[in-house]
């Protein structure tokens, strides 16, 4: 502090009060010393900050970024978190959600952010967490817990694809089904279903059991050459839309009916013909998240809320009615 003072030409009173975010200081005045500190190899040192004022601006972000909409999602968080000075800490380890929660409590997170891996936990499983004052909020998979949740309007999400297509004129629609144990795929499905049901005309075959993993690809050859009556697939992610269109490229099918995904990563599959998928906006999702763990900082007392966006159908492709169009393959 000395020698930032001697350098600028100001008193160790003004650079304490800037290294400490505190006075009435002009901007110019803070860059100048700033900017003089860093020339100096001076930074600012966190450590004694969190000791001093009770936060490490650090957030734990618990999420597996092998997985690309959660790519996108960490992208929004991190944004979000950079301007207000933080740093995400991530951490990933399959299916030990409470190990990693143990790891973040023991690094003095000030905040937590986990796509949950489990999605029965409960108060009991997050309850060191909540014993500890560390507000927490449950993204993308909704958990029957007292936190915050951000997320998709799945069940809407279902709908609207299921809707697309009977405006389109399909009757006879397939669903192939992701792990019921994931409240989006599940929340996905009964969007779907109720649609179907409201509307007696329209016969819905599901593939799959709607478990993990996918189905291999010698079960899905045999249901596309069979249910010839199918004329639109819709699917719980593009996943699995890309899965359809490779089992039906493998088993030298020429066509195939209209294959509708979900989530819009399709642009990481280039060998994919453009196919109508749901756009969940993750970037919009992760600093919301952000935005509302910081509002929970600052108010603990707060009611723990859900929070749904809507979904957005993105055509993509021309879906045309009934059986006047399938997916040409070769």
């Amino acid at each position: 502090m000395r020698d930032i003072a001697r350098a600028t030409g100001v008193s160790m009173t003004t650079v304490s009060r800037v290294m400490s975010n505190q006075g009435n200081l002009s901007q110019e005045t803070r860059d100048r010393i700033m900017k003089t500190a860093r020339e100096l190899g001076y930074y600012d040192n966190r450590l004694s900050s969190a000791i001093r004022l009770g936060r490490t601006g650090t957030v734990g972000v618990l999420i597996d970024l092998s997985v690309s909409y959660y790519n996108r999602l960490f992208r929004g968080i991190a944004g979000a978190l950079d301007e207000r000075d933080c740093l995400p800490v991530v951490a990933y380890r399959e299916n030990e959600d409470c190990a990693m929660l143990h790891r973040m409590i023991e690094q003095r997170v000030d905040g937590i952010i986990i796509v949950p891996t489990q999605d029965d936990s409960d108060n009991q499983f997050y309850c060191e967490v909540m014993a500890c004052g560390i507000p927490m909020i449950a993204v993308d998979r909704e958990v029957p817990a007292d936190i915050d949740f951000v997320g998709t309007d799945d069940y809407e999400g279902g709908r609207c694809v299921a809707e697309y297509l009977y405006r389109k004129g399909h009757r006879r629609i397939g669903y192939y089904a992701g792990p019921q144990l994931a409240s989006p795929a599940r929340l996905r499905f009964q969007g779907f279903r109720n649609f179907c049901l409201e509307h007696p005309e329209v016969s819905m075959i599901q593939i799959g059991e709607g478990n993990w993993p996918c189905m291999p690809y010698e079960e899905m050859i045999p249901f596309l050459e069979e249910h010839t009556e199918i004329t639109a697939i819709a699917c719980h992610t593009d996943y699995y839309a890309r899965q359809i269109l490779s089992a039906a490229k493998l088993a030298g099918i020429s066509s195939i009916p209209v294959v509708c995904g979900f989530g819009n990563i399709t642009s990481e599959f280039p060998d994919t013909i453009p196919i109508p998928t749901v756009e969940q906006h993750p970037e919009q999702q992760g600093r919301f998240a952000v935005e509302r763990l910081f509002l929970r900082m600052k108010h603990p007392e707060l009611v723990p809320e859900k929070f749904r966006f809507p979904p957005e159908l993105l055509e993509k492709s021309t879906v045309m009615r009934g059986m006047k169009q399938r997916i040409i393959l070769k």
